[in-house]
């Protein structure tokens, strides 16, 4: 069956350069939730117009279980370079953008001060450098042709970067790793996407939980708990927020999960009936046998609150 939360490579080529960035900042921080990296580790400016030293975004961890971080994080040092639009990997002028200095480019004898200073630092410190192509999908003639294409303009520079960790995620890789979060690949799909299941920003919209939230003491004692018992995940299937219409619940469940961990694993439902008896629940429970899921299910009543408990 088709995984109707995977953008399509067609989708991901309208991607502009602050969307690709939002999204990996968003699936570094999901991807932190599950393999236990502390978001402390991650670091993805929001500048992306500004001198950055060839990197958009790093992760900087310990040893960790990489199974776990989908091949998105390894242990060690990771430095991720977002390209979107057209980009063409077989053209030299153009991997010396994400490799080299504005003014080394031109340059015919390179060394290693030319790279740009954090890829330097990332592969001289046995860092593992990520190209993220949100714009190409071009199929490799030979398997690995591309990631060597970067290795022989490293070695050129230095033979020391011979076994420089060299990834490259194009548009169908992506997507496949988006399919897998579809608090994240919803918003990239629109109106394709399925119109009563959304990420938990729809909810700010629609049910109208504009201004700032003056957090009452009570509340932050709940939030606190709520997310205590997400981040254990000893078995908990099920969180009944209770209480009279109008007392704030709603902004309470949002401002719990609106947090950069909780926000990229967390969907709404705002048609319980729907959720139920659409064909889509088979695919959430399958993604929920490896990736922690949160479904807020609005408007609840006691029958549906019922047959939720089976899901």
């Amino acid at each position: 069956m088709q995984n109707v939360f995977e953008p399509t490579v067609d989708e991901l080529k309208f991607v502009t350069a602050d969307q690709g960035v939002d999204i990996l900042r968003d699936l570094l921080h999901a991807v932190a939730s599950i393999a236990k990296i502390n978001p402390t580790d991650i670091s993805v400016p929001f500048a992306i117009n500004v001198a950055d030293g060839g990197v958009d975004a790093e992760v900087n961890t310990n040893e960790i279980n990489e199974s776990l971080a989908l091949g998105i994080v390894a242990s060690g040092i990771n430095r991720y370079q977002v390209k979107t639009g057209n980009f063409s990997i077989s053209t030299k002028s153009q991997r010396k953008e994400l490799l080299l200095k504005p003014s080394s480019r031109q340059k015919t004898r390179l060394t290693a001060s030319d790279l740009h200073d954090r890829v330097r630092h990332c592969l001289e410190n046995d860092g593992t450098l990520i190209f993220v192509f949100f714009g190409n999908d071009i199929p490799e003639k030979i398997d690995g042709a591309n990631v060597k294409l970067f290795l022989n303009d490293l070695i050129e520079i230095n033979p020391a970067f011979k076994n420089a960790k060299i990834k490259i995620w194009k548009a169908n890789i992506i997507a496949k790793l988006l399919g897998k979060f579809p608090a994240i690949s919803l918003p990239i799909k629109g109106i394709r996407a399925p119109g009563f299941i959304h990420e938990i920003g729809y909810m700010k919209n629609q049910c109208h939980l504009m201004g700032d939230y003056l957090e009452p003491e009570s509340h932050s004692a709940i939030i606190k708990e709520i997310r205590s018992k997400i981040h254990k995940r000893n078995g908990l299937t099920h969180i009944r927020i209770l209480g009279e219409p109008g007392i704030g619940k709603t902004r309470l469940v949002y401002e719990t999960l609106n947090s950069p961990s909780l926000k990229t694993i967390s969907l709404y439902g705002e048609r319980p009936h729907e959720l139920l008896t659409h064909d889509l629940i088979s695919q959430l429970r399958n993604i929920a046998e490896t990736i922690p899921l949160i479904i807020v299910v609005d408007e609840c009543d006691a029958q549906h609150r019922y047959e939720h408990t089976f899901f």
